[in-house]
C-alpha cells in the first residue's frame, strides 16, 4: 500500500514535468495490483484530459470517485473533461460543487467563469472572474477573461483597466496589447489603439489578428487605403479568414478598385459554400461589386440566388431594390423596399433608402416626409438634445425665437441655408447654429439673422429644427432658387483678382476629387488620369480649386500652391474659394461642397455626376431646379469618366458657357 502511494506521487510528479508515458504506465502497473486505486485512476483522467481524450478521462474520474469520494481536486478535473465533451451544464454544476467544497479553489472559479463566458452569460462570467481577482488579484487569466467580459458589458473604462495591469506585470503579453487596442477602437480613442495594435506586431510580428485590427481602426477613420494595407497583411497570414477579406473587398470599393473587388469577393464565395449565412452575405457582397460596375444583370443573378436560399430576407430584398434605384427603375425599387419594410418595420437604413428614392424620381412630398427619419439616428437626437427649445414641427413661431442647426455636411448647409428665407415669412426670430469655420461665409448672405458657433454656448429659444427638416416643415411647393443668396467678400475678390493676373484666356476652375472619406466618393470622384483630354484644350486657364488632390499636370493646370504662398481657406471655409470663383469664367466640379458654393454664389457651374446620382439631382434632366446657373453632364455608363469629360471637352471647345 506504502508503495503504491510513493509510485502514486511519483506519477504525478511526472505528469507535472511532462512526462506523460511515464506516469500513464506507472498508473497502468498500479491498477494491475489494485484495479480500484483512486488516485491512479484520478491521474489517469489527467492525463486524457492532457492529450484531448475526454470521454476516456471521464470514466476514469468517475471510477475515481467512486473509490475516494468527492475531493475538490478531482471534481475540478472531472469538470475539464465534461467541458471538454461540451457538456457545460454537468461542468458548471460539478464546479459548483467543487467550489462548495473549497470556496478558495481559484481555477475552478476560474473554470466556472469560462463556461458562463462561452455561454455569453456575461454577468455570471464577471462575478466569477472577479471572485478569482479576490482571491488572486494577479491572475491573468481571470484578467484577460474579465477585461473582455466588461467589453462585451460595455463597461470600456473597466475593461481597458484590466489590460493595463496585465500589462503593468507583462508589457511584452502581445495577446493582451490587441485586447487593449479592441478596448480603446471602442472608445474611439483610434491613437492609443494604434500604438496598442502596433505594440503587438512589434512583439510578434506574424499576429494576423492585430493587422485586421488595426484595419479597422483605419476603417473607423475611414481611410481606406491603409485599412487595406493592414488587411492585406493580415490576408497573407491568414489566407482564408472571410471577416479579413469582407473588410478588405469594402476598401476595395470605397478605393474604386472595382476589379480587385471583384476577384477578391469570386475568392470570399468559395470559401463561404459551408455556411448558409456566409454564402449568402458573400453573394450580396458580390451583387453590390457587380452593381458598382454597372453588371446590373449579373448582380441581380446573384440576389437572385441569395433570396432562393434565404426567403423573405430584408437585407437581400433591400439589397435588389438598390440595384433596381441605381437603374433609375424607382417604382420597382419603392416596392421592393416597402416589402423589406414588412419584414423589418424598424430599419431605418431602409426607410431612409426609399425617401432617397422618393426624392430622386422626384416625389417630393412624400420624400421630404419620409427622409424625417434620418432623425431617429442616435447621433442626430445627441446633437438636438444640446440645443434648447422644443422640437419645431411646422406650427405658427408668433415671433419666437428659433434655432436652427445644421446636421450633415459642408455641402448641405450650402445647399439648404436658402430655407432660411421662406422660415424668416414665418415671422420668427431666427438664430442660425453651424460650424465655427462656416460661419465668416454664412454672414455673407441674403438672410439678416444671427449666426453662431454650433459648439455653443447657445441663448434661451421657445424651438429648435434641424436646417434639412426645413422643407418639409414649410410644407415648400417649389424649391427657393434665388440667386445668389451667398456672397464672397468685396476685399478678397479684388485681392485674388490681382493674385490671379491679367485675364488673357477664359478662366476655368476645376474640382474633381471629393473628401476620400465621403461613403459614395469613389463613385463621384474623378481619377486624375481622366482629366487628361480637359486640360490639354487650348485656350483656357484652368485653376485647380483642389487643395488636396492626385498630381496633375502642372504645364497643363495652374494649382493655388503654385500662384500664391498664401495659404486657402486658412482663416475660415470657403472665403477665399468664394472670392476667387467670382474671378472664374465657369466651375467644373464633381459633386461636392464646391458645387454648392459655386451654385449659391451664382456663378456658372457644370456638374460632373455618376450614372447613379444623389437623390439631390434628379433623373437624367441636364438641369436642376437647385441651381439654375446649373448644367449637369452625367455617365452615360457606370464608371465611364471619360465619356462625360470629351463631352464637356466639347462642350467647352464650343463656348456653350457663355450661352
Amino acid at each position: 500500500m506504502v508503495k503504491n502511494k510513493n509510485l502514486v506521487r511519483q506519477a504525478f510528479q511526472l505528469e507535472e514535468d511532462g512526462y506523460f508515458s511515464e506516469a500513464s504506465q506507472i498508473c497502468q502497473d498500479i491498477l494491475v495490483d489494485n484495479p480500484h486505486d483512486g488516485d491512479a485512476l484520478h491521474l489517469l483522467g489527467i492525463l486524457c484530459n492532457n492529450i484531448g481524450k475526454f470521454r476516456q478521462a471521464v470514466i476514469f474520474f468517475e471510477s475515481s470517485l467512486k473509490v475516494i469520494g468527492q475531493k475538490p481536486a478531482l471534481l475540478h478535473n472531472y469538470s475539464v473533461a465534461l467541458q471538454g465533451l461540451g457538456f457545460l451544464d454537468k461542468a458548471s454544476e460539478i464546479l459548483r460543487l467543487t467550489i462548495s467544497l473549497d470556496s478558495k479553489k481559484t481555477e475552478s472559479w476560474l473554470r466556472l467563469g469560462e463556461i458562463e463566458f462561452t455561454r455569453e452569460n456575461w454577468s455570471q462570467a464577471k462575478q466569477n472572474f472577479e471572485q478569482v481577482l479576490l482571491l488572486n488579484p494577479n491572475s491573468i487569466d481571470a484578467l484577460n477573461f474579465l477585461g473582455i467580459t466588461y467589453r462585451r458589458l460595455k463597461s470600456l473604462e473597466k475593461s481597458r483597466f484590466c489590460f493595463q495591469k496585465i500589462l503593468n506585470l507583462n508589457e511584452k503579453n502581445p495577446a493582451i496589447q490587441n485586447n487593449l487596442g479592441i478596448t480603446e477602437t471602442q472608445m474611439n480613442n483610434f491613437s492609443l489603439a494604434k500604438i496598442a495594435f502596433l505594440s503587438a506586431i512589434a512583439i510578434e510580428p506574424q499576429y494576423s489578428d492585430a493587422y485586421y485590427n488595426l484595419g479597422n481602426v483605419y476603417l473607423a477613420e475611414l481611410d481606406y487605403k491603409l485599412a487595406g494595407t493592414y488587411y492585406s497583411k493580415s490576408l497573407e497570414l491568414q489566407p482564408k479568414n472571410k471577416l479579413v477579406i469582407y473588410n478588405l473587398i469594402i476598401c476595395r470599393q470605397k478605393q474604386n478598385l472595382l476589379q480587385d473587388a471583384l476577384k477578391l469577393v469570386n475568392e470570399l464565395v468559395e470559401l463561404s459554400r459551408d455556411t448558409l449565412n456566409d454564402f449568402c452575405r458573400a453573394i450580396v457582397c458580390r451583387a453590390n461589386v457587380k452593381r458598382d460596375l454597372g453588371l446590373y444583370n449579373d448582380a441581380l443573378l446573384d440576389i437572385k440566388l441569395a433570396d432562393s436560399l434565404k426567403k423573405n430576407d430584408p437585407i437581400i430584398l433591400s439589397n435588389k431594390a438598390l440595384i433596381f434605384h441605381y437603374q433609375g427603375y424607382f417604382f420597382k425599387a419603392l416596392e421592393i423596399y416597402k416589402s423589406a419594410l414588412k419584414l423589418d418595420p424598424d430599419n431605418r437604413d431602409i426607410r431612409l433608402n426609399i425617401a432617397q428614392t422618393l426624392l430622386l424620381s422626384g416625389n417630393m412630398d412624400e420624400g421630404w416626409s419620409e427622409y424625417e427619419v434620418r432623425l431617429e439616428d442616435p447621433e442626430i437626437l445627441a446633437k438636438r438634445c444640446r440645443f434648447p427649445g422644443k422640437p419645431w414641427t411646422g406650427q405658427p413661431i408668433n415671433n419666437n425665437r428659433i434655432i436652427v442647426w445644421c446636421e450633415q455636411g459642408l455641402g448641405d448647409m450650402l445647399q439648404f441655408v436658402r430655407y432660411i428665407g421662406p422660415l424668416m415669412d414665418k415671422n420668427a426670430e431666427i438664430i442660425l447654429a453651424c460650424p465655427e469655420r462656416l460661419i465668416r461665409l454664412l454672414s455673407k448672405s441674403s438672410f439678416s439673422i444671427n449666426i453662431i458657433s454650433d459648439d455653443g454656448p447657445f441663448p434661451n429659444a421657445t424651438y429648435n429644427v434641424p436646417l434639412m427638416s426645413l422643407p418639409y416643415l414649410l410644407r415648400s411647393q417649389k424649391i427657393p432658387n434665388h440667386l445668389p443668396y451667398l456672397f464672397a467678400e468685396d476685399g478678397l475678390v479684388k485681392k485674388w483678382k490681382v493674385v490671379l493676373g491679367h485675364l488673357v484666356k477664359p478662366r476655368i476652375g476645376i474640382f474633381w476629387q471629393g473628401n476620400p472619406k465621403q461613403e459614395l466618393n469613389y463613385q463621384r470622384s474623378i481619377p486624375s488620369v481622366d482629366l487628361k483630354i480637359l486640360i490639354e484644350l487650348d485656350g483656357f486657364e484652368f485653376i485647380s480649386l483642389q487643395q488636396k488632390s492626385e498630381l496633375v499636370d502642372p504645364k497643363r493646370i495652374k494649382t493655388l500652391e503654385n500662384i500664391t504662398n498664401h495659404k486657402v481657406d486658412s482663416r475660415s471655409a470657403f472665403i477665399d474659394t468664394a472670392a476667387i470663383m467670382l474671378n472664374l469664367d465657369l466651375i467644373i466640379s464633381v459633386d461636392t461642397a464646391i458645387a454648392h458654393l459655386a451654385g449659391a454664389l451664382g456663378v456658372k457651374t457644370w456638374l460632373l455626376l455618376p450614372s447613379s446620382p444623389d437623390w439631390r439631382w434628379s433623373y437624367k434632366q441636364e438641369h436642376t431646379d437647385w441651381y439654375p446657373n446649373m448644367r449637369l453632364f452625367r455617365q452615360k455608363k457606370a464608371g465611364d469618366w471619360v465619356d462625360v469629360i470629351e463631352r464637356v471637352s466639347k462642350s467647352l471647345r464650343q463656348k456653350e458657357f457663355l450661352n
